[in-house]
């Protein structure tokens, strides 16, 4: 005998699904230190739905797998079948890729995303690898010299287009082994994870955290950065850069790197823990003087204040920082001074003036 819910008409039962389905943990855990539980989620109502019975589950497939997840190298073959399978390439808004084996190979690594990207059309696209394989993604060699001091597992690069669902616009194409090349994305995301533990070392600000985006600031610096970059930098208008207590020295860097990005339109950034993280006490317990990343944090944002007000392309800049009340006063104050006639909302957003905006 059927039950009363599967009696209902498909229409019901669609608005009925639409509640359950909530924001993926790969879209609310990318500001925490990086780590493979990204896609982890207590809440299952969904796949619980969907196990009930068959016409629940090809109606909860859909909304189920809209927010996919693949580990490299171990599953991508299997993936695409399985969409295939069930008809899911229009359906898939984002996809995480977890990359756990550090032997994989460059042209391995390229050639599946490529291969991934050929059978479906997300609009976000977020990466948790090693620094060397989020710079090898994006065809550039991470510097790891210095990489022992800060002991940087991973890192999440989130990638994010206008539209998605739309494979047969986006050919493969093996030649095109950035991952910039493969969509016309449009906002980029990087956590860079957490620099406390080399704030252990004496005279730590000389070391150089394995970063993408630092990298790039040092060669545009130096005149060695392939031009290449600024087309494939052309359609972004957002970046959010994410880090723990990184060196303001470093942050200097990143800012520099965005003059790549000429249409950079709206910038975000947090440079401390959130407030379940822990990290900071557990770091004290070693060498480090603990006004140091505190330290640093503040002159990172006078810096960071300074380059966005002299880049004119960009209309808004977002702190995620204003809850901590230790440096709420401090920070508000200097990113006010350096940001003078910008509107601030009082929660961490500031706004160029009219007038000063470019057409």
């Amino acid at each position: 005998m059927s039950s009363a819910l599967e009696r209902l008409p498909n229409e019901l039962l669609d608005q009925i699904i639409s509640y359950l389905d909530i924001e993926p943990p790969s879209r609310t855990g990318i500001y925490q230190e990086p780590d493979q539980n990204i896609t982890s989620s207590q809440n299952k109502c969904l796949k619980h739905l969907s196990q009930s019975c068959a016409r629940l589950a090809n109606l909860v497939r859909p909304i189920l797998f809209a927010h996919a997840r693949m580990v490299l190298p171990d599953e991508p073959a299997q993936f695409c079948w399985f969409t295939h399978k069930w008809d899911l390439a229009r359906d898939i808004k984002s996809m995480t890729i977890l990359v756990t084996d550090e032997n994989i190979p460059r042209d391995v690594l390229c050639g599946w995303i490529n291969y991934l990207l050929g059978s479906i059309d997300p609009l976000w696209l977020t990466i948790l690898a090693p620094p060397k394989f989020i710079g090898e993604a994006l065809e550039d060699m991470i510097d790891e010299r210095h990489g022992w001091a800060f002991g940087i597992e991973y890192q999440i690069l989130q990638l994010e287009q206008n539209n998605y669902g739309n494979v047969a616009a986006h050919q493969p194409d093996p030649s095109k082994n950035n991952i910039f090349r493969t969509r016309p994305w449009t906002s980029l995301f990087f956590n860079e994870g957490s620099s406390l533990k080399a704030y252990n070392h004496y005279e730590y600000f000389l070391s150089q955290v394995p970063s993408v985006l630092g990298q790039w600031g040092q060669e545009f610096t130096s005149m060695t950065h392939s031009p290449k970059y600024k087309q494939f930098f052309q359609g972004l208008e957002s970046l959010t850069y994410t880090a723990i207590f990184p060196f303001y020295n470093h942050v200097e860097l990143v800012c520099i790197a965005m003059q790549l990005l000429p249409r950079l339109r709206v910038l975000t950034v947090q440079l401390a823990p959130d407030e379940n993280n822990h990290a900071t006490e557990l770091e004290q317990r070693g060498s480090m003087d603990p006004n140091d990343p505190w330290m640093e944090l503040e002159s990172s944002y006078s810096v960071i204040g300074f380059k966005i007000r002299t880049q004119s392309s960009v209309e808004e800049f977002r702190t995620r920082d204003l809850h901590i009340e230790a440096v709420r006063p401090h920070l508000t104050r200097s990113l006010t001074e350096e940001l003078h006639g910008w509107a601030h909302d009082g929660q961490g957003v500031w706004t160029r003036p009219p007038s000063e905006k470019t057409s």
